[in-house]
């Protein structure tokens, strides 16, 4: 009779540990099934940056040109102003 209680026993060990490892290997699933969803965020967030700073270093060389383009335009209206200044005296 011992026999048959200690096979029982060894049944239900097996089918308990049986439903603990199909519950882990499920567990894992879903975490590497999430760890996978977190990788292609983190790819799509690296590209996003990436075009941000690529659309920045266009933005800074646009503003760069503006500032140089101010610049030379200032120059030129005090080179005509000083011009104008000269051709005013002449004429008084």
């Amino acid at each position: 009779m011992s026999d048959g209680s200690s096979v029982s026993k060894t049944w239900v060990l097996g089918v308990l540990t049986t439903i603990v490892l199909m519950g882990g290997a499920g567990w894992l699933t879903a975490v590497q099934s999430q760890v996978g969803d977190i990788r292609t965020d983190q790819a799509k967030d690296r590209a996003t940056t990436r075009e941000m700073q690529q659309d920045t270093a266009v933005v800074k060389e646009k503003l760069r040109r503006v500032e140089e383009d101010t610049k030379d335009i200032k120059q030129e209206q005090k080179e005509q102003g000083r011009k104008l200044d000269e051709l005013l005296r002449r004429i008084k």
